[in-house]
């Protein structure tokens, strides 16, 4: 976060440290596990009041990470594309917060148990 002329100017922080590596795309983990940390990276990404060349910037390095990786460059632009748009849904139509959900705990053990995850998830 920077001041500049009574206006608060923000971007995203990166650690020196930070390695730029993710879950490769051709491991063989959980499609889930993999684009964690690229959902995780586009939300601050949509979140955060960037100036519009920061914005540009921010998104260039996500889609760079994601090429480092082995990602192909839709893979990203798919992954902001739904986040631009739950976002606006999200402004256009409110949560209800009233709703009591119940969450209990699964052990994963593959695609079956994510099918009845999703299946349990409108009880």
């Amino acid at each position: 976060m920077k001041r500049n002329n009574n206006n608060y100017e923000f971007s995203i922080f990166r650690k020196s440290s930070h390695s730029d590596q993710t879950i490769d795309c051709s491991s063989s983990h959980p499609f889930h596990h993999k684009s964690a940390e690229y959902n995780s990276m586009i939300h601050s990404l949509v979140i955060m009041p960037l100036s519009a060349d920061d914005y540009t910037h921010e998104l260039n390095i996500i889609k760079q990470i994601a090429q480092n990786n082995g990602y192909h460059h839709c893979f990203v632009d798919n992954i902001f594309r739904k986040r631009l748009y739950n976002k606006a849904i999200s402004q256009v139509y409110p949560e209800v917060t009233d709703i009591h959900k119940n969450f209990r705990t699964l052990t994963y053990l593959g695609n079956p148990v994510s099918k009845i995850s999703k299946f349990l998830s409108d009880f």
